[in-house]
């Protein structure tokens, strides 16, 4: 996965016209960990991942869609890990192939509390098992089977299981280079960030 992860960044960074040293002083993270990334030495952080793909303008899912493959249909069985923390959190692809919206399956493992980094896009979520209490800029929403859940971009938000199973979620947005992601948005996420 790594080595899909890094080639991938390297790939988006480059088509963004952007410099290690430039991604380096967005997301605070060394030039050396980001080489280390980008040539699969080494597997970053869900906070890094979320870091990066700030810098780039682009979502989480953006960043592990398969834009090769064109399936309009992917089976449970098929389904790309996109990042697994064992016993903490799994994220799966549901969407491959160039697309206007991109989604994936979170799982959550632990009853742990898990900060996520603003997004770059707005998202929604539905819940399809176990049940989760979602902060979205300070504000508490107890989302069980069935909910769903929107996201503002740029927003504050964690997530912290509070089911007997796990909490099992699908996630969906708009793709980086989909109209609906537009620079201001990013704009508005960076200057927040910064402030």
């Amino acid at each position: 996965m790594s080595e899909f992860v890094g080639s991938h960044i390297k790939r988006l960074r480059k088509t963004h016209k952007m410099t290690l040293q430039q991604v380096a002083e967005f997301t605070d993270l060394s030039v050396g960990y980001l080489s280390l990334i980008e040539r699969g030495r080494t597997s970053p952080t869900v906070a890094n991942l979320h870091k990066i793909c700030q810098a780039l303008n682009i979502t989480m899912a953006d960043l592990f869609v398969n834009m090769e493959n064109d399936n309009k249909c992917v089976r449970k069985e098929n389904r790309r890990l996109l990042f697994d923390d064992p016993g903490r959190v799994k994220y799966e692809a549901l969407t491959e192939g160039s697309r206007s919206i991109v989604s994936m399956c979170m799982h959550v493992l632990d009853e742990q509390v898990h900060e996520a980094v603003t997004h770059v896009a707005d998202e929604c979520g539905f819940i399809i098992q176990g049940s989760m209490i979602l902060t979205i800029e300070g504000i508490e929403y107890s989302v069980g089977e069935g909910d769903s859940i929107y996201i503002p971009a740029g927003s504050a938000h964690s997530f912290c299981r509070t089911s007997d199973c796990p909490c099992i979620s699908i996630w969906t947005a708009p793709a980086a280079n989909y109209p609906f992601v537009s620079p201001s948005v990013f704009a508005a996420v960076r200057s927040s960030d910064s402030a």
